[in-house]
């Protein structure tokens, strides 16, 4: 597991009782992996890191990746958020997460 970019964040999930697994393997046999999920429920949250400097979501092979990554989620029963690091600091990504997992979907 990678270093946790946004501590605080977690942090807030976890107190919240949305106790997030971070790095979430869901294809089996592939590398994509959700930077936070809530498997019971089937929720992802994707971290989309570099939109402003050109980033690897941003250009062509990282963005074909993160549709590849996506659709098959969605294929397999996934609700996958995707949100900037500046939506986490807003915490509009917490509200998301908060509507999604209140809203009963599982």
């Amino acid at each position: 597991m990678t270093e946790d970019k946004y501590p605080i964040f977690t942090a807030i999930l976890t107190e919240l009782g949305y106790l997030p697994v971070r790095e979430h393997l869901f294809w089996p046999g592939r590398r994509f992996r959700f930077d936070y999920a809530w498997p019971d429920a089937k929720l992802a949250l994707d971290v989309q890191g570099g939109v402003y400097t050109r980033g690897h979501h941003t250009r062509g092979k990282g963005y074909e990746d993160d549709n590849i990554k996506s659709n098959e989620a969605v294929l397999r029963g996934w609700r996958v958020l995707r949100c900037t690091p500046g939506q986490i600091e807003s915490g509009q990504a917490l509200r998301w997460i908060q509507r999604a997992l209140n809203a009963g979907f599982w």
